[in-house]
């Protein structure tokens, strides 16, 4: 799973993915880009999930210990960090909207209505929703900066 992690983001980084660029057409954006950007999104997702699963102590009755509500809540906000940043300087919707989905599937996880052995955290569901609005702000303003001409015009090194 890490050697595919690596793998798509040198494919991320040698693609220059970036959709604010102006010279790359539309149809690489959507043939090329976005295949790589939600494949990179999940496995970020994924690594990070083998992580917590491997190092999580069920018998443990601290909230900071791996796979608590409070290293959730962490993962959860450096993962906004990372979709913000792409979002903000590569307009990347791909990244985005898969960051996104994996967000409301951690909301949907921590109801009371459904069937899970671990306890809800309504702290973490809440963090959920904030990270989706903030994930989603950030996109648009990488969409403004994108039109209004403030992002890359193809000089950028990452703009190929």
């Amino acid at each position: 799973l890490w050697v595919n992690l690596l793998a798509v983001f040198r494919a991320y980084q040698a693609l220059g993915v970036d959709y604010t660029c102006r010279r790359t057409s539309l149809s690489t954006k959507l043939s090329h880009h976005l295949a790589l950007s939600c494949n990179l999104a999940w496995v970020v997702v994924a690594a990070v999930l083998d992580l917590c699963n491997t190092a999580f102590d069920p018998r443990s009755e601290s909230r900071l210990v791996v796979g608590g509500p409070d290293f959730a809540i962490a993962v959860v906000a450096l993962a906004t960090i990372l979709a913000a940043y792409l979002a903000v300087t590569r307009a990347d919707y791909g990244y985005v909207g898969v960051t996104i989905w994996a967000f409301a599937g951690i909301y949907r996880n921590q109801q009371e209505t459904r069937d899970s052995p671990l306890e809800p955290c309504q702290e973490l569901a809440d963090c959920a929703q904030i990270c989706i609005v903030i994930v989603g702000l950030a996109l648009a303003l990488g969409g403004v900066l994108s039109c209004c001409g403030a992002a890359s015009e193809g000089s950028a090194p990452r703009c190929k």
